[in-house]
């Protein structure tokens, strides 16, 4: 008998025993394919687009890009910003500022990767450099960057001259970090009370992650706000709990505003209880006469020991603030410029004023506190410090002034101490656009469109001077009124009453000119201005959008939903999400190559097949797209893009 006689055989009978093994004859024989998978075993299908939607590569050579220029400042959740350059450096942890479209509200979201592109990849990328007419904000970022737009997600290079695009006002600080300790574990056991359980405090504070704190702590900046409404709407306090003593911590407000607070505290890993809604009325005397205030409050607390002893800890008062001394905590004065703006922000949206106009002017903002007449001298020297941590944001503000207050149920006589803070326009400009108001979002929604108004009126003033100048300069080469007014109408805008006014009298004081303009009134503003939009955002018109020197890009890609992110404008992203006829099941298709999405449309129909990745599955670094879109109303979508066929409608 030769060797291998019988191999033939043999082959053949290990080929029925184990062909179960084989994946694909299982699936023929079983029809397991056409059960599950959405186009039944075909391999193509029909469908109807529901919606555009974004799918972000997670690798930086391949999938959608997000390309903005290294110095485009990314506005970061806590309300200070980095550049994309320093926050590619460490992404990890940053939240920045995202828009919920369906909610149309301004939401946080990580980050999964921030980097820079390849050079060869930046290089094969045209730049354009947006700027926009009201305030002359730009953008700086690649031809293919989406903006958010009244005409929807619109690319760079196709916006158009007076097209709107949403805008989030304000003039954040930078976020600066540091290894310094700002509370370790010796200063806590110190400042507790005797009858606390010291180790299992410790211990669950460190298991929260906010013992040590430190300025790179990433829980800082959401304790820096909860410390500055403790000392305007907040309580805490050391009482009666059951048999023994417990810690407390009371937050008063709006409920949308208490919601801010509630996802804070739960954010660091503490439970909050349900708003407490409660209907108040109390009598309140002065100079012998009484009156009468009632009105409904809303309060939500917290009984923790271990995050009562860490306020205590960090300087909050504890108690009836109005009948004792306290200053601003040491480590808040020390601390860097963002960590301060959150202090004063939230400390601001509890005692502040709301901004108010008079006569299309605004007023200046008024801080009162009440103090007791022991402690009135203490309550000053407090507002002074507020003051000057105000300084350094260029704030400027009046003295503390000491008034009469009100008698309270236990007799104590109390006193009204308060401050401005001035109402000129840069003075507003630097407090609504670096300072502002959290936890308030009523104040703080009025702030940013109050800000991004005073920007408007600041850049007229400066076009006036300019416009001023080149009159003096005409005048000086003999051209007549007439002349001039025609050369300067059309780029300043200005009358020919002015024009004569500037050569005839003169303007005496530079600082005055434009001010006596008629402008439009701020609510009437501010109406058109956020039309469609919240949390103050507003409608910047498109100017100019000129082709730049190509420039090294950077990208990041978002956690959320979402897919965009503040830079001057929103991103996102470029797959479409399809409805099978035949079936009725939905799957999210590629929209392959540059461009490609802008010739589907929601509602169109489409040709979906299978992207063709191993065993059938993801291609590339899109994960969980399996599909991609070939045709459009039976049109080849490649001979769309490519400009071959022009798209019909269907």
């Amino acid at each position: 008998m030769g060797k291998g006689e019988f191999a033939a055989g043999s082959l053949e009978k290990n080929r029925k025993k184990w062909r179960w093994k084989d994946k694909r004859y299982k699936d023929r024989l079983t029809d397991r394919k056409k059960k599950y998978s959405l186009l039944e075993g075909a391999p193509q299908g029909r469908g109807i687009v529901l919606e555009k939607r974004g799918v972000e590569a997670k690798q930086p050579n391949s999938g959608i890009r997000k390309c903005v220029a290294p110095g485009t400042q990314v506005h970061l959740f806590d309300g200070c910003a980095l550049t994309i350059k320093e926050l590619s450096n460490d992404w990890n942890n940053a939240l920045i500022t995202s828009y919920n479209i369906g909610k149309n509200e301004i939401e946080p979201t990580g980050l999964d990767d921030c980097f820079s592109l390849e050079e060869n990849e930046s290089r094969q990328k045209k730049v354009f450099k947006l700027t926009t007419k009201e305030t002359g904000r730009t953008l700086i970022a690649s031809e293919d960057h989406p903006v958010f737009t009244n005409r929807g997600k619109i690319e760079l290079k196709d916006l158009k001259i007076n097209d709107k695009i949403i805008v989030l006002p304000c003039n954040p600080v930078k976020y600066e970090t540091s290894g310094k300790i700002i509370l370790k574990q010796n200063d806590l056991l110190d400042s507790m009370e005797t009858t606390i359980k010291k180790e299992r405090t410790i211990k669950l504070l460190e298991e929260k992650n906010i013992l040590p704190l430190k300025i790179s702590s990433p829980a800082l900046p959401k304790i820096a706000r909860l410390i500055g409404h403790l000392f305007g709407d907040g309580t805490l306090y050391f009482g009666k709990a059951g048999a023994g003593k417990s810690g407390k911590i009371i937050f008063s407000g709006k409920p949308q505003d208490l919601q801010e607070i509630r996802n804070d505290i739960v954010s660091l890993g503490f439970h909050i209880s349900p708003v407490n809604e409660m209907k108040r009325t109390s009598t309140v005397s002065k100079n012998g006469r009484k009156r009468t205030i009632s009105g409904t409050s809303y309060s939500q607390s917290i009984s923790s020991t271990p995050l009562y002893s860490f306020l205590k800890a960090l300087e909050v008062p504890v108690g009836d603030k109005a009948n004792q001394a306290y200053g601003v905590p040491k480590w808040v004065k020390e601390g860097p410029l963002w960590l301060k703006e959150e202090f004063l922000s939230a400390y601001f949206g509890s005692e502040l004023e709301k901004p108010r106009l008079k006569n299309k002017t605004f007023m200046p903002l008024c801080l009162s506190q009440n103090k007791t007449e022991k402690n009135v001298w203490k309550g000053r020297e407090f507002l002074n410090e507020i003051r000057e941590l105000l300084k350094e944001f260029n704030v400027e503000t009046t003295a503390v002034k000491v008034l009469d207050g009100a008698e309270r149920k236990n007799g104590l006589k109390t006193f009204k101490l308060v401050f401005y803070i001035k109402s000129n326009h840069g003075n507003l400009i630097n407090f609504f656009g670096k300072v502002s108001y959290k936890y308030s979002l009523e104040r703080q929604s009025i702030a940013r469109q109050a800000f991004q108004y005073l920007c408007i009126r600041k850049k007229g003033f400066k076009e006036m001077a300019k416009a001023h100048e080149k009159t003096i300069e005409l005048r000086k080469k003999g051209f007549p009124i007439r002349e001039i007014h025609e050369k300067l109408k059309n780029r300043f805008g200005i009358t020919k009453g002015a024009v004569n006014y500037w050569v005839s009298v003169q303007v005496k004081n530079m600082g005055k000119i434009g001010t006596t303009n008629k402008i439009e009134p701020f609510d009437s503003w501010r109406t058109k201005a956020s039309q469609g939009l919240n949390n103050g955002l507003v409608w910047e018109t498109v100017k100019s959008v000129k082709e730049h020197p190509k420039i090294q890009l950077m990208d990041l890609t978002t956690k959320s939903d979402n897919h965009n992110f503040f830079a001057n404008g929103i991103l996102t992203g470029n797959c479409v999400r399809v409805q099978l006829i035949k079936n009725g099941r939905q799957l999210t298709a590629l929209a392959p190559y540059d461009g490609a999405i802008k010739f589907i449309d929601e509602h169109d129909e489409v040709m979906v097949e299978g992207l063709g990745g191993a065993q059938g599955g993801p291609k590339g670094d899109l994960w969980g797209v399996k599909y991609r879109v070939t045709h459009v109303n039976n049109q080849s979508l490649e001979m769309l893009r490519t400009g071959r066929k022009d798209k019909v409608k269907r």
